[in-house]
């Protein structure tokens, strides 16, 4: 992978995280309609991400893992609270596990 691929990387993975952050804030305020646009916009980073990590050409574990990580938050497609995950490689993606 090359350093720019991996700033790409990590950079949608940053978007994603805070912009889940900001799905919770507003959950926890009952505000659906900011709540509607958030997810819509995670889910477009998470689109972007998938693109990025399609692209990638040494497909290893961490990377296969992330792929069906981003699909499985586009097929649930409902926010939930951030946890903790194991790091390796990139340094937030498995952070995405959180929201899957």
């Amino acid at each position: 992978m090359t350093r720019t691929q991996t700033i790409i990387i990590e950079d949608l993975v940053e978007q994603i995280l805070n912009t889940q952050e900001m799905v919770k804030l507003h959950q926890d305020h009952d505000d659906e309609f900011m709540v509607e646009q958030y997810i819509y916009r995670r889910n477009s980073f998470v689109k972007k991400l998938l693109i990025e990590l399609l692209k990638v050409e040494e497909q290893n574990q961490n990377i296969i893992q992330a792929i069906k990580t981003c699909v499985r938050i586009l097929e649930k497609s409902t926010p939930v609270q951030k946890g903790k995950g194991a790091r390796s490689g990139l340094k937030n993606l498995a952070s995405l596990e959180s929201i899957a």
